[in-house]
């Protein structure tokens, strides 16, 4: 487990309110991404909050189906200021949330500043009430942005995270997927990387929840092309 927790307060408004539910502290407060349990209809949103040139930390809040916040926590996944680009926030963002349906437990993914003064892959598990149960971190060591963009969740509570690591050896991104098991485990990884010289960034990943095939969206950077790439659960081509 790496960081450190934090609640917030500094909300206003709900989803009846014209300006919607609103969270403003002060400084550069950016929504990334979004995850609703489909048992108690809570909403998780996952974004960032900073503080004047001491760069970016992860922000999770869990809302009513009303827009009125339940919880909140703040995590401080490392010392960004270290990093290559401390205030641009690219090191400390979470990209993701899922919600497990089963559990009502949400896990989110992003980078970190990992020890290479990178970003590095993030993934934290945290309870309905956010209370931090698990964490997984992965970064290649060379020089790079390694980012988590995606995630998803199967019918038996594995979790799958799509995004893009560098490799130095080929000079060029390329787009990465995990299996961790319930407790982040890491179960199996598989690169998505045809034969060019592109770079390739994994960008959204979903599941068939019936079938457990898993299918994760793509970009090339150079070639402009869009990719559609399908998996078994046990991420085979």
């Amino acid at each position: 487990q790496i960081g450190s927790m934090t609640t917030l307060s500094n909300f206003a408004g709900n989803f009846s309110s014209v300006g919607g539910a609103v969270y403003d502290g002060g400084q550069n407060d950016r929504a990334y991404g979004i995850a609703v349990d489909t048992t108690s209809q809570s909403v998780y949103v996952v974004g960032q909050v900073s503080s004047s040139g001491a760069g970016y930390d992860w922000l999770i809040l869990k809302y009513d189906p009303a827009g009125v916040v339940i919880s909140s926590r703040v995590f401080d996944a490392g010392n960004d200021s270290a990093t290559n680009d401390p205030l641009s926030g690219r090191n400390e963002r979470p990209s993701a949330a899922v919600v497990d349906p089963r559990t009502g437990n949400v896990y989110v993914v992003g980078s970190y500043p990992a020890p290479n003064n990178y970003g590095g892959w993030l993934t934290l598990k945290y309870s309905s009430n956010l209370v931090l149960l698990a964490s997984a971190t992965f970064s290649n060591g060379q020089f790079g942005q390694d980012i988590a963009h995606g995630a998803a969740v199967d019918a038996l509570g594995n979790v799958f995270v799509t995004g893009f690591l560098w490799s130095t050896p080929l000079n060029k991104m390329r787009c990465q997927t995990f299996k961790y098991g319930e407790n982040l485990a890491l179960l199996n990884q598989v690169v998505f990387d045809p034969s060019d010289s592109t770079d390739k960034y994994g960008n959204g990943i979903a599941i068939d929840r019936n079938s457990g095939i898993v299918y994760v969206s793509a970009h090339g950077y150079q070639s402009n092309n869009a990719y559609l790439v399908k998996y078994d659960n046990v991420l085979n081509l």
